[in-house]
């Protein structure tokens, strides 16, 4: 924020015939590139995280399966589904896709609020 400080006191300053609207568009730009840049971290940082979770789980498997001998298969070879929790199943499936709908809606409306906001505060 000083940066933009700084740069509004120097626009302010000059008296010599600036186009109209000038100081709005340099500022404009300023802000959207900081956007892109913050956006940008943020992308990198969860590919990050994404990358490193999925070599942890993949390393946790090597371990399991190749030091431990470990076979998921094994594990559950006695198990058998019987028809009458299939309804059940059902259910508890449906249930959880609507959960995670609403949570992917409360996601998207929290941004659109927020950048709303920001855009009527600024």
């Amino acid at each position: 924020m000083n940066k933009d400080v700084a740069l509004r006191k120097a626009l302010s300053r000059r008296t010599d015939g600036l186009p109209e609207g000038f100081e709005q568009r340099v500022m404009n730009r300023v802000l959207l590139e900081a956007e892109k840049k913050s956006r940008r971290e943020e992308v990198i940082s969860l590919f990050v995280v994404s990358s490193v979770s999925l070599a942890l789980l993949a390393g946790g498997i090597f371990v399991l399966r190749y030091f431990f001998s470990f076979n998921m298969l094994d594990l559950f070879a006695n198990v058998q589904f019987r028809m009458e929790y299939s309804p059940l199943l059902i259910h508890c499936v449906f249930i959880a896709s609507i959960i995670l709908i609403l949570l992917g809606l409360d996601y998207k409306f929290r941004q659109m609020f927020r950048k709303a906001r920001r855009e009527h505060g600024s």
